[in-house]
């Protein structure tokens, strides 16, 4: 089990409230929350709703906390995001086994992620707990995401997971671009998601790195 990290505090604190319902938000809303912010800043109320697909209201307490613990600034242009938010994501994200995390160039990996935004996770050591990586396809999906494409790192190679077919073979430019930004490692996973907007991206493919359970 691992440590509490702030983002889960934020929300056992919230859900804990002694008023009110518990609000519709989850860990992968405020960790996009988070990257968001970071990446639009500053960016405000009103577009950080729309992009979450969250009610303002939500959004307004998500924003109060977020101040309060000192992750974000805000000012009448909207919210960017501290030193400390920034390593309050990245301690989420770790805890997680997510050792990198960006976007990527749409038009460099468009035969293995399909769409105008793209964004790639690498989960490190995760590759004996994939599948056929439907799993994180549809979790991915369920997020609101179009779809992600998962591969794994072995034998210095990047293959397609169950297959093991090597993906520098049948996609050559793409696979040297992936291996090049995400720079994976013997045993890790990578997950490229692609959505029709960067929170929805981003979203699907934290939600997909999260339905892989590493034991380490």
């Amino acid at each position: 089990m691992n440590a509490s990290t702030i983002v889960e505090d934020i929300l056992a604190r919230w859900r804990k409230a002694p008023k009110g319902p518990a609000p519709k938000i989850d860990l992968t809303k405020i960790v996009c929350a988070l990257k968001l912010i970071e990446v639009k800043a500053p960016i405000g109320r009103y577009e950080l709703s729309k992009q979450l697909g969250l009610s303002q209201g939500v959004v307004r307490g998500l924003i109060n906390r977020l101040k309060i613990r000192g992750l974000i600034e805000v000012s009448r242009r909207g919210c960017k995001l501290t030193a400390s938010g920034r390593r309050a994501l990245i301690e989420f994200l770790e805890s997680r086994n997510i050792v990198d995390a960006k976007f990527l160039d749409s038009s460099k990996v468009s035969s293995l992620a399909p769409g105008p935004v793209v964004f790639g996770v690498r989960i490190s050591k995760g590759s004996d707990f994939i599948g056929d990586g439907i799993a994180q396809r549809d979790a991915a999906i369920k997020a609101g995401a179009s779809g992600a494409t998962t591969l794994i790192y072995v034998d210095d190679r990047l293959r397609f997971p169950s297959t093991l077919e090597n993906v520098e073979e049948l996609y050559p430019s793409e696979a040297l671009y992936i291996i090049d930004e995400l720079t994976p490692t013997n045993g890790d996973v990578l997950i490229l998601c692609w959505a029709d907007s960067p929170a929805r991206a981003f979203e699907g493919a934290i939600s997909a790195a999260l339905s892989i359970e590493v034991i380490v």
